[in-house]
């Protein structure tokens, strides 16, 4: 099984898995807190003759991803892999040009580490910082060598190694106030960006460790404060996006959009093309070359040019609400019919109830089975869906999932078959 999901996560999502210890102990690691039953697997240092199979199935075309965890294995920390800066040099070697994004704590960076970063360009790492104060650090993530990993980190930039930094939002451990030393700290060294993360605590976690129930309003709240006070572009994640409006959070240092776009700027339409949401916006200005955009910027219409190449970044930040392909996918899924019952998570519902073709019905799944504040798609199960389809009165002729909650084989996080619900609904089951 876990041969299987090395291979699923190379081939599928372009992460090439090295090992799932760690050296912290996170109080928000939701490994902690699954349910019993719950599919997740953890796997050692993989060795040479492995690490060289999967290699055969990376994808050089698109940015190969370390340290990120996309299916059911349990991701660690790629520093402690002990070929590490040889398993990059060796992926530099094959695909010259192409991105490698790692992701680490920090908790363990080396001069050694450092320097091999700073000659495999191109080359981002991701931070999992949450914390840059000696208190914020110990009680989140019982860090013991504090001053020494945020001095590594403070290299990073000055080494000429792109770098962003993620926080997970626990204001109510560490104050909201190291949160924004957090921000500084992270600006100050020259990250590129930032994402704020809200915690996911299923039923099982200590009481103590639950935010409070108004933390996503509160977030959104002081992210706006944050956007103007800092120049470092900041995205919440989940976005909690309530509309589809095209705005920009933030501008990248050095990119084409400096000097031209501001964060709030509203992008109307891109080369005459209405921006059909945040996502949408994105992706048309990274593909077209030197595209012209109709904007608001403080209630005045403005008009220009970005000049870049096609296909490349356009320098811009926006919050993430919905793709193109995944409306494209659902509608594709629901082809054929007309009277359609989409069931989807407590935040995406409202964005797709925007975009819902008429004769279709959205509704919001809580979990059930983690509970707790889990709320994304990604994590809801079978028995999740039943509890809706059973109150529901809708008469649909299908039922659309989403397909972050299944793996390759269809299967939840629990092992359950979507197909099982065809029992509960006399409906056609879509999930793919």
């Amino acid at each position: 099984m876990k041969q299987q999901l090395l291979y699923q996560a190379v081939s599928r999502h372009n992460i090439l898995p090295l090992v799932s210890s760690c050296r912290v102990g996170c109080v928000f690691c939701s490994n902690r807190y699954n349910p019993p039953g719950t599919r997740a697997f953890s796997f050692g240092p993989l060795s040479g003759d492995q690490v060289a199979l999967l290699l055969d199935m990376l994808d050089g075309s698109r940015p190969i991803v370390i340290g990120e965890s996309a299916s059911l294995l349990c991701e660690g920390e790629p520093l402690l892999h002990p070929g590490l800066t040889e398993i990059l040099h060796t992926i530099r070697n094959r695909f010259p040009s192409t991105l490698v994004k790692l992701t680490t704590s920090g908790i363990g960076l080396t001069d050694k580490h450092l320097d091999a970063f700073s000659r495999l360009a191109p080359l981002e790492v991701m931070v999992s910082l949450n914390s840059a104060t000696s208190a914020g650090r110990q009680k989140l993530m019982a860090d013991h060598d504090i001053p020494a990993t945020l001095a590594q980190i403070g290299q990073l930039a000055q080494r000429g190694i792109p770098w962003q930094a993620s926080a997970v939002l626990m204001p109510h451990l560490t104050g909201w106030h190291d949160v924004e030393r957090t921000i500084s700290f992270v600006q100050a060294n020259g990250a590129f960006a930032m994402r704020l993360l809200l915690p996911g605590f299923s039923r099982l976690a200590p009481q103590r460790l639950l935010p409070p129930g108004d933390l996503p309003a509160q977030a959104r709240q002081r992210l706006a404060s944050w956007r103007r006070q800092f120049a470092l572009p900041l995205t919440l994640e989940p976005s909690l996006c309530r509309d589809l409006t095209a705005e920009v959070a933030g501008v990248l240092r050095n990119s084409p959009a400096q000097g031209l776009l501001m964060p709030g700027d509203i992008l109307q339409d891109i080369q005459g093309q209405a921006s059909w949401s945040r996502v949408a916006a994105f992706d048309r200005l990274k593909k077209l070359a030197s595209p012209r955009i109709r904007l608001l910027r403080a209630q005045e219409e403005m008009e220009l040019v970005l000049p870049k190449q096609a296909g490349t970044a356009p320098g811009v930040v926006m919050d993430y609400d919905l793709a193109p392909a995944d409306y494209r996918r659902a509608l594709a899924m629901a082809k054929g019919v007309e009277n359609v019952l989409m069931l989807t998570s407590l935040w995406a519902a409202p964005l797709w109830r925007l975009v819902a073709p008429a004769g279709w019905q959205v509704e919001e799944v809580p979990s059930h089975y983690f509970g707790g504040t889990i709320a994304a798609a990604g994590l809801l199960t079978v028995a999740d869906y039943r509890r809706v389809l059973e109150s529901c009165r809708a008469r649909p002729e299908k039922v659309l999932l989403p397909p972050l909650s299944f793996d390759h084989q269809g299967l939840d996080l629990a092992g359950q078959h979507p197909g099982q619900l065809s029992e509960t609904m006399n409906a056609e089951i879509v999930w793919e």
